[in-house]
Parts: structure tokens; C-alpha cells; sequence
């Protein structure tokens, strides 16, 4: 496939994805797109159109529509005894002075959502920005609904961490837990689910290759991801071996406000191995 007919292919891809390019942003995604071609083989360019063929982009303008999708799914009714309702942020303890996604919509949350579903006549809303900082009133409280949001969950490692966190620290016997997210990782999904009484979320992906029915030669594919993968050069963040497939190997094709560090690496890393800005059309920073 020539570099030609790959940007033809890619834009028919973008029209489909209504990535619009009368729009800046993907004007410019499309402009990275084409200077990646440039320095990819033929196999490769293939098995990059492939993937993004399946890759989600979800940017700000489309949270609070996915997270009314989120809140349709909630059986309110089991919850409506409750008279304290806790948002947090889904966030590792050890995370707590970073600032995080969830809470772009942790306000939404709480004083649009909640109150819309719940009886906010009798429930009292608390927006917890810091999950540690009720760790003092544990043994003042009673029966709290904890909703726990984020907007992507990955491989589970930070979801698992921040409920840890709350189990041994803040939670008393008569509380539930629910988390609310707006995209997950299938395999993160499953990790966390039996960890909370609910879990919430209506986009479901998968993994790039390992779960692709179109490469039907996965070591094959494999292999020449590899190979791209060899032209990235370590970041002041990041060692592309810790990142081979995505972090923890989670071949995500998902960027959300930011992209995810699940996602493959030749969609956001930053440098090549010769020292030149690799044109990565999802960067991170």
C-alpha cells in the first residue's frame, strides 16, 4: 500500500468516524497521521489503519452524553434509602496530588445528575474531592452511597487501588459502593466488577489485536508492531519497554480528554530513536 493510497484509505476512515476535517483538531490528527506513513512500510501502515479503524476517540464535548448513558443504567430504586451520597474521584491513594480526569465531571455529578435520580429531598450530596479526607469521620457516619467516577478505566490497577483505599480506611459496615465510568478496558472491567455492589459503564473495548478478528495472523501482527515500536526512544516518563502494547500490554485504541498510557505507544509517544518528534496523532502532552 503506497503512502498515497494510505491517506486516501484514512480519509475515507475519518469520514466514517466523522473526525471532521474542517475541524482543527483532527485537521492536525490527520496531518500526524500522514507524516507516520511517510516513515512506515507498507505492512505497517496497514496494521496502523486497521487499528484505527477501531479507535475510539472521545473528547469533553462527548462526556455528559455517555454519562447520562451511565446513569440510565442505575437502579435507583435499590439505592434510595440512603441519605448520604459520596462522589470521588476513582483515583490511587498514592495519585492523590495529581490532577485527574474524574474530576472534570465530578461536579456534573453531583449537583446535576444525583439529585435528578435520587430523592434530593432527603439525600444529603457530598462532592469528595479528596477520598482521604473522610478518613477522620469514619466512625461519625452512616449508610453512605459512595459513587466513585472516572472516565476510563484500563487495566483496573488504580480502580483496585482506590477501593482498597476506601475498604480499609474510610468505609463503614452500612455503605455501598458503586463506580461510574464512561469507557473501560474489558479486561479491567472484569478485574473490579465483584470489588463494588454496582459498576456502571456503557462503552466496553477491547484489545487492539488479541481480540481482533481481522488480524488472522496474530503473531504476525505481533511482530511488526514490535518492529514499529523499536523506533521509539525512552521519555523522561517513560521506558518504551514498560510500555510495549500499551501499559501492562493493554492494547488499547482509546483516547479520552487524554490518552490513556493503555493505549499502543505509536499513537502518543513523543520521541524516535534518532531523536526526532515522532508523529504521534493522539499525544499525550
Amino acid at each position: 500500500m503506497t503512502v498515497l493510497r494510505s491517506i486516501n484509505k484514512l480519509r475515507t476512515i475519518f469520514e466514517r468516524k466523522d473526525w471532521d476535517l474542517e475541524n482543527p483538531i483532527y485537521a492536525d490528527k490527520f496531518e500526524k497521521y500522514c507524516s507516520l506513513f511517510r516513515i512506515l512500510t507498507d505492512e505497517e501502515q496497514d496494521i496502523i489503519m486497521i487499528l484505527t479503524e477501531n479507535y475510539l476517540h472521545c473528547p469533553s464535548k462527548n462526556y455528559f452524553g455517555i454519562l447520562a448513558q451511565s446513569f440510565k443504567l442505575i437502579n435507583t430504586a435499590k439505592y434510595e434509602s440512603y441519605n448520604d451520597i459520596y462522589i470521588l474521584p476513582l483515583i490511587d491513594p498514592h495519585d492523590k496530588n495529581k490532577i485527574k480526569s474524574s474530576n472534570t465531571f465530578s461536579y456534573a455529578i453531583a449537583y446535576e445528575y444525583v439529585p435528578a435520580l435520587f430523592n434530593s429531598d432527603n439525600a444529603r450530596t457530598h462532592l469528595i474531592p479528596k477520598p482521604n479526607s473522610l478518613i477522620s469521620k469514619r466512625d461519625k457516619r452512616n449508610k453512605g452511597l459512595f459513587i466513585f467516577v472516572d472516565d476510563f478505566i484500563g487495566t483496573g490497577d488504580t480502580a483496585s487501588a482506590a477501593i482498597t483505599n476506601y475498604r480499609n480506611f474510610i468505609s463503614v459496615n452500612s455503605d455501598s459502593v458503586i463506580i461510574i465510568a464512561l469507557v473501560s478496558l474489558e479486561t479491567g472491567y472484569n478485574r473490579i466488577k465483584n470489588l463494588v455492589n454496582d459498576l456502571y459503564v456503557p462503552i466496553i473495548v477491547n484489545k487492539g489485536i488479541a481480540d481482533s478478528s481481522t488480524f488472522t495472523d496474530k503473531s504476525k501482527t505481533y511482530s511488526i508492531m514490535e518492529k514499529i515500536e523499536s523506533r521509539l526512544k525512552d521519555q523522561q516518563d517513560y521506558k518504551i519497554n514498560d510500555y510495549k502494547f500499551g501499559y501492562r500490554r493493554s492494547e488499547a485504541l482509546v483516547t479520552m480528554i487524554r490518552t490513556p498510557d493503555n493505549t499502543f505507544p505509536v499513537f502518543w509517544w513523543s520521541e524516535s530513536a534518532s531523536g526526532e518528534k515522532w508523529p504521534s496523532p493522539f499525544r499525550r502532552v
